[in-house]
Parts: structure tokens; C-alpha cells; sequence
């Protein structure tokens, strides 16, 4: 108890453990590395989408606004995506191109910095809703750009919900 008011100090929002932040890092740059290699799956995919959901839900904590580069990381994954399931090979790769690493490696970053940042019960529940969106195949959290403003948001895939750390 607080000896100058007589109540208990409320505790401050714990972080992420730091062992735990890697693990989470560790998964999400392990899928980057598979899909620029040519070696990713549906998985690498929803992973990465999961973490671009996560950290636009986030953005707050870094003093970002502007949505276009969680909108354009999206794009990418989505258009990995998109050309994964055209392919007609029994055991199909997905591979980003230099453009498509290109947008989504800044959001990485963004993230890493989140993870370190965020109390741990708000990245919780920005997690949550990000596998609660990619699991029911809802509308994109991120709006489409202001110029395009009847543009369909993008839907997301069922198997983007395995991004979960385990």
C-alpha cells in the first residue's frame, strides 16, 4: 500500500519477455527467409500477413499514421499468395519478389520495435484480432487508400491464421 494515499500501487503493464520476443522474431524472419528463397508456403504467407495485421493494429506505439506501408506489405503477401494458388504443382513454394520483400521488410522493422514497446495484455488482443480476421477470412483491418476509396478490401486467407507462435 501507497503510505501517502493508502491504496496499492497499481502495477504498470508488463512487457514481453525478451526470450519470447525472439521466438516471435525468429518465426516471422524465419518465414521472410523461405519465401526469398523460394522454399515458403501458405504458412510463411499467413505468418507474415499475421504480423502485418498485428503491427497496423499497433501503430500507435511507434507514431506511425499512415497506413500505406501496412497497405502495400499487404499487397505483397497477398499477391504471393494469389500466385502460390495458381500454381497447379502438387507441393507448390511461394517465392516474394525483391518488390514484394521490399514492402514488407519496413514492416518487420516496425514490428520488431512494437514487440519491445508494447505491454503485453494490448499486443494480446491485437493478436487475437489478427488471427480472429485471417481465421474468418474478414475484410482487411487496413483501409484502402484514400485515392482508391471503392476499392474492394482485400480478404485474407484461411490458412493465415497458423502464423499463431506456438
Amino acid at each position: 500500500m501507497s503510505a501517502r494515499r493508502g491504496r496499492k500501487a497499481v502495477p504498470s503493464p508488463s512487457l514481453m519477455p525478451a526470450r519470447q520476443a525472439r521466438d516471435v522474431q525468429l518465426k516471422y524472419y524465419l518465414a521472410l527467409d523461405a519465401l526469398c528463397i523460394g522454399a515458403g508456403s501458405r504458412e510463411s504467407v499467413a505468418t507474415l500477413l499475421g504480423v502485418v495485421h498485428t503491427a497496423y493494429r499497433l501503430r500507435e506505439f511507434i507514431g506511425v499514421a499512415d497506413a500505406q506501408g501496412f497497405r502495400a506489405a499487404e499487397n505483397a503477401l497477398l499477391a504471393c499468395l494469389d500466385r502460390l494458388e495458381c500454381t497447379a504443382s502438387p507441393e507448390p513454394a511461394a517465392t516474394l519478389q525483391a518488390s514484394e520483400k521490399a514492402a514488407v521488410a519496413p514492416v518487420l522493422r516496425c514490428f520488431d520495435g512494437l514487440l519491445e514497446r508494447v505491454p503485453m495484455p494490448l499486443y494480446l488482443d491485437a493478436l487475437l484480432a489478427a488471427i480472429a480476421c485471417l481465421d474468418a477470412q474478414l475484410p482487411s483491418p487496413i483501409p484502402p487508400a484514400a485515392a482508391e476509396p471503392s476499392a474492394p478490401r482485400p480478404s485474407t486467407s484461411s490458412a493465415a491464421a497458423h502464423w499463431l507462435p506456438r
